[in-house]
């Protein structure tokens, strides 16, 4: 399958800010306080550095082959069969991960906005727009990121801005207060949701990149922006809350901005900072949706994705509705199941993957010599 559209370094790094931001900021404060308690705050911290050596690697990777996307990178190290293996597992990756946030969404619109809509209607509703907007392709979502990237960022940004007065620091203490083991699986947590699936934006970097664009730099940057974004509403939801009650609430972040008083005239702010987060969810699932189809393209040799755009558009919404029962189940089968397959993807898969294209490497050269 070719790749004929084009997007910029910053482009890339703005969609990459946020996939990064998501649905963490609405769904992480939470199961972090559940693992880590009043640590949580330091749990999020690791992450970010842990993070950063995983993007790292990540970004090494996609300048090994950089005229191959990821799938064909996999046939290049791998051979045809096997690499055509490694490339239905991250498709079927992707589309577990385009029904959870699918679920997310609806999970959160019923339970803090309109509780009498039935979770279908608001998966139908929203999986129509990331179809039609993956039709239209990635240089105009791309160019849709830039406009509401702005807005996307004040609103969080209220939140932690208003949200300072009402901190209290003794929530944070006593420091250390968890064992080292559950700080531990709690960064390891966040990263799941934040980091390692970042391995499916590499499909685009640096193949679809313009070919001047440089910007190692600006990536991890905006990297760092989007976990520290992340740390900062952790630390305000433990400090505000207390972790008992930010463990208890399945969306904290969205009861903070309740409890922020902006300006007498606006009621319900919280509903318009929601707004963000729903924008910033939508371009995460555009993302899983989108290398969902490049894989599966490529597998049954298209020349484009567009003709299997709506059939994967009704299996996302059908695994959506059928991926969660509850929100209970929800946050245990992030635990328990989520968290070992994004280390599979996000760690496991890319160390093989360097090795296999070094070896490959090594043997061309020799075969040649």
């Amino acid at each position: 399958m070719r790749m004929d559209e084009k997007i910029n370094v910053r482009q890339f790094t703005l969609l990459l800010t946020l996939f990064t931001i998501g649905t963490s900021v609405l769904i992480t404060p939470s199961q972090l306080a559940t693992l880590a308690k009043e640590s949580a705050w330091i749990a999020a911290s690791m992450s970010v550095f842990g993070g950063l050596l995983v993007l790292l690697l990540y970004l090494f990777i996609g300048h090994l082959q950089p005229h191959l996307n990821l799938f064909q990178h996999n046939e290049y190290a791998f051979g045809k069969w096997l690499g055509k293996l490694f490339t239905l597992i991250i498709v079927l990756f992707s589309l577990i991960g385009a029904s959870t946030v699918l679920w997310t969404v609806g999970d959160f619109v019923i339970v803090q906005v309109i509780p009498e809509t039935p979770l279908a209607a608001i998966c139908i509703l929203f999986m129509t727009i990331i179809v039609y907007g993956t039709k239209l392709g990635i240089e105009t979502i791309v160019k849709t990121v830039e406009i509401f990237f702005p807005w996307i960022i004040m609103l969080l940004t209220i939140i932690v801005l208003f949200s300072i007065p009402s901190m209290d620091i003794k929530q944070l203490q006593p420091l250390w207060g968890q064992p080292i083991s559950k700080v531990v699986e709690a960064s390891i947590y966040e990263l799941s949701i934040s980091t390692f699936p970042l391995i499916l934006l590499f499909v685009l970097y640096p193949s679809v990149l313009n070919p001047d664009s440089k910007g190692t730099r600006s990536i991890l940057l905006g990297y760092l922006f989007a976990e520290f974004l992340i740390m900062s509403i952790t630390v305000i939801a433990i400090s505000v809350l207390g972790y008992k009650l930010t463990s208890h609430y399945v969306y904290p972040t969205y009861v903070m901005a309740e409890r922020i008083e902006f300006i007498v005239l606006l009621d319900r702010l919280e509903v318009v900072i929601a707004i963000s987060w729903i924008l910033s969810i939508f371009f995460k699932l555009f993302i899983y949706f989108y290398i969902s189809l490049i894989g599966i393209s490529q597998l049954l040799g298209l020349k484009h994705y567009r003709p299997v755009t709506i059939p994967m558009g009704i299996i996302v919404i059908g695994l959506a509705l059928i991926i969660y029962p509850d929100s209970i189940f929800a946050g245990k089968w992030n635990k328990e199941t989520w968290v070992p397959l994004s280390i599979i993807i996000g760690v496991v898969y890319p160390i093989v993957l360097l090795c296999g294209s070094k070896i490959k490497s090594i043997l061309r050269r020799n075969h040649r010599g």
